[in-house]
């Protein structure tokens, strides 16, 4: 990001102090906090990482409709159903992406900022509507099938 300048009657420049740039002290303290908060450990952690992709889109596709099939691991439908629920978080991340992506296309205003910039916005927003509504899914996944362990 350039210095603004400005010049003055004598046509010297003059260079306007510029506020510090604060993004990397807030990508440090993201990064803090899902260490300290136990969820960068808790993704890592999950048996649904041995798994296979077909195996878990399987397990998403029954806690999402909330159908368990007969012959599923009730565990493993429990540990994708608190995932789910547990996302959450990643929304106040996905809204702090969008609003520095607007915030540059303001900065430097241009056609292709500004279809950038909106094209981003509405993939975070896609993005941020399917989390919160994997979210109440999980949750009433787990609420509707206590007998498969959950909460």
């Amino acid at each position: 990001m350039g210095r603004i300048r400005t010049t003055d009657a004598a046509h010297r420049t003059i260079r306007q102090p510029q506020p510090p740039d604060r993004r990397p002290a807030s990508v440090c303290a993201a990064v803090v906090w899902v260490v300290r908060t136990g969820r960068y450990r808790a993704a890592r952690q999950s048996r649904l990482l041995t798994l296979s992709w077909s195996h878990r889109r399987r397990l998403a596709r029954q806690v999402r409709r909330g159908t368990p099939e007969a012959d599923e691991d009730p565990a493993l439908l429990v540990e994708t159903a608190r995932q789910f629920s547990d996302q959450r978080w990643f929304v106040v991340l996905v809204a702090g992406l969008a609003m520095t992506s607007v915030g540059q296309a303001f900065l430097g205003f241009a056609p292709f900022f500004a279809v950038i910039g909106g094209l981003l916005l509405l993939i975070w927003t896609v993005l941020s509507v399917s989390v919160l509504r994997n979210a109440r899914r999980g949750e009433a996944f787990l609420r509707d099938h206590p007998d498969l362990g959950g909460r």
